[in-house]
């Protein structure tokens, strides 16, 4: 079992990532973990997470319901027709296969195969705003070949 310092390092690297992919599947697993303590233990923990403080970044938050979809599709490896804001401010729809996600400065990202452009591409979550499955099932992509680059050693979450 974990030890007060290492749950509560979950508690905060779940809060650190809310607007994460899969943030939601973390948060529930942390409240199964915390269910499982005995009263003193989680006394404990509640005790040592109320010692931390996080600002809040401005920018924006995506959808959970965008995300959700997401999430799914790029679990079931199925195609998404997403509509986005692009960086003109106009709105656009494509259909892509979504590969992964990536983060950079905060912001999360779909990485994707946009069937249009026949071409790699990012759409940042908090752009997209509107995401719906299709059962279109596609060929698995590397998220590194797709990205255009291989991350040092060690990278990966």
């Amino acid at each position: 079992m974990f030890d007060d310092a290492e749950i509560t390092a979950l508690i905060l690297a779940a809060h650190l990532a809310s607007d994460a992919p899969f943030a939601n599947a973390g948060n529930a697993a942390i409240g199964k973990l915390l269910d499982m303590l005995d009263e003193s233990r989680r006394v404990a923990v509640e005790s040592l997470r109320d010692r931390f403080r996080v600002a809040v970044t401005e920018g924006g938050t995506p959808d959970a319901r965008v995300r959700s979809v997401l999430e799914d599709a790029v679990r079931a490896q199925t195609v998404v027709r997403i509509e986005f804001v692009d960086r003109n401010g106009s709105r656009t729809v494509r259909s892509v296969e979504p590969v992964g996600f990536y983060s950079s400065d905060g912001r999360w990202s779909l990485v994707a195969w946009c069937r249009l452009r026949n071409g790699a591409r990012m759409f940042r979550l908090d752009k997209v705003v509107k995401a719906t499955s299709t059962r279109q099932r596609f060929e698995p992509r590397d998220v590194d070949e797709v990205l255009g680059w291989v991350p040092h050693p060690g990278a990966r979450p």
